[in-house]
């Protein structure tokens, strides 16, 4: 579609004036007044050309009288009618098309692409990248659409295309991208300049691209931003640190930056799978030591070579320590597992003791009563239920003290547990311990199953402290603790 020959059909006129900036088009024309399209006709003419965007007509007389017509406004029809029947059809009127260009679902519209081109790449390079920073902010990927050239070519995050129809899938996810980018890299700039090396990285050319090159070296400048520790761009100069075996400044005149693709294949490979917070600690480490008498821009292939060797040799021993934790840790589960049974099975098997005594005692008493040359008819007097209840009472206490040490051996092993778990957590990230502990579902459950043993024996301890007291209270000629439970309760009467 070219919508100079769109005008120059409708209005019947032969010279026209196009501008077209960045985010604005401009058009002036000379028609006569019965050349002019009726609203209707005028309205579908406009609707055709806007795109979405904003489109202002405006028209000047002879007298130098301004009308304009935004089409938003629903008396605009009336209005157009009043003002055509006060011309003369012989008057001649300028005409001003103004087209205000929005980004519509991605969509960016330009209208004639020498132009368009020509403004923007007679910017800064400075100004080129906060151009582009305000046109993708916020989006996964913009599609140019050229409206007047056969033009067809793309990079990571942008296409230009003649194809209204067309569609794009970016090759990354741009706004995930930013984020990872944020973490690893201290970019100073990063809210004026909100864009990715990724965004210039031409992956489908047309032959005489004008953008390749001014692209290469934004790519290039940004590969750098991202690479570095601490960097930061402004309309001068590029200026960078990276903190590796050792720390590294570099300042650049950012005309003078040209194009390195090496930067770029660092940067892609910081950023693509593993973690790029590791990835980027290796790749500042090698630079450091290979720019220490060169600059930056004249980073070869070779350090990129030296940085993926030595983040194999990374992952190797990466691999060893992971697997010799996992051992070490189901071998500490393990042994935690047993202990903690072990605990709770002691709990059981004092009681059992406990109780094994007391009856011991009590079968003892029973047979000297038996044998004796006085047997009592109720050997539960005042003095052996005195007794008796002492033995329950000292029982109790060894209960609550058995209960106590149980106690504190679960926390002990719990908190070992916890310090084995720390210990790593400077060798691997949340994700890994999670998988080498297994999310602690073992020790979860092994907990579980020791509280739940805790519980049910101290619950048949105290049943049989309470029972026992009861009984011997029943059975005995002087019962103590019954007269000393109504001795308290007459205190409050």
């Amino acid at each position: 579609m070219n919508i100079q020959d769109e005008i120059k059909e409708l209005f019947l006129i032969d010279t026209i004036s196009f501008s077209e900036r960045i985010f604005t088009c401009e058009i002036l024309f000379e028609a006569l007044v019965q050349n002019l399209p009726d609203y209707i006709t005028l309205c579908k003419f406009i609707d055709n050309i806007s795109f979405g965007n904003d489109v202002k007509v405006s028209f000047v007389d002879l007298d130098d009288n301004i009308f304009s017509i935004s089409f938003k406004n629903k008396s605009s029809q009336e209005e157009y009618k009043n003002y055509i029947s006060n011309l003369c059809n012989d008057d001649s009127l300028e005409m001003k098309i103004e087209i205000k260009k929005n980004i519509i679902k991605n969509h960016f519209t330009i209208y004639n692409y020498s132009q368009f081109t020509e403004d923007l790449l007679n910017n800064s390079l400075f100004e080129i990248m906060q151009i582009f920073s305000k046109i993708l902010n916020g989006l996964e990927y913009i599609i140019f659409n050229v409206l007047d050239e056969n033009v067809n070519w793309n990079t990571k995050t942008m296409i230009f295309s003649h194809d209204l129809n067309s569609c794009f899938s970016p090759s990354i996810k741009r706004v995930e991208r930013i984020e990872l980018c944020k973490i690893t890299s201290y970019f100073q700039s990063g809210m004026e300049l909100s864009i990715l090396p990724d965004d210039f990285d031409i992956k489908v050319n047309t032959q005489g691209n004008p953008y390749v090159k001014i692209f290469k070296r934004i790519n290039t400048t940004l590969s750098i931003s991202y690479i570095s520790s601490i960097s930061s761009i402004d309309s001068e100069c590029l200026k960078c640190t990276i903190n590796g075996q050792r720390n590294v400044s570099f300042k650049y005149d950012i005309d003078d930056i040209e194009n390195n693709g090496v930067l770029y294949n660092i940067y892609d490979w910081i950023y693509t799978d593993g973690n790029p917070v590791d990835k980027s600690i290796i790749a500042r480490n090698i630079i450091s030591l290979h720019c220490k008498y060169s600059s930056l821009l004249d980073v070869d292939p070779r350090t990129l070579i030296s940085i993926t060797s030595n983040y194999e040799i990374y992952l190797k021993e990466n691999v060893s320590k992971y697997l010799e934790a996992k051992t070490k840790v189901s071998e500490f589960i393990s042994d935690i597992g047993a202990k903690l049974g072990d605990n709770a099975l002691e709990l059981f098997n004092r009681f059992k003791n406990n109780v094994l005594a007391i009856f011991s005692f009590l079968l003892t008493v029973v047979l000297v009563n038996i044998v004796s040359q006085n047997p009592l008819d109720n050997i539960f007097t005042k003095d052996i239920t005195a007794l008796v209840e002492l033995i329950l009472l000292g029982s109790a206490i060894y209960f609550l003290a058995c209960l106590l040490e149980t106690i504190y051996k679960y926390e002990k092993t719990n908190n070992a547990y916890n310090l084995l778990r720390r210990n790593y957590e400077d060798i691997f990230s949340e994700e890994e311990l999670n998988e080498i502990f297994n999310n602690d579902e073992v020790f979860k459950k092994c907990k579980k199953i020791v509280i739940r043993n805790i519980v049910i024996f101290s619950a048949l301890w105290i049943l049989f402290f309470v029972v026992a007291v009861i009984v011997i209270e029943n059975i005995s000629t002087n019962p103590f603790v019954s007269k000393f439970i109504r001795y308290i309760a007459g205190l409050f009467d």
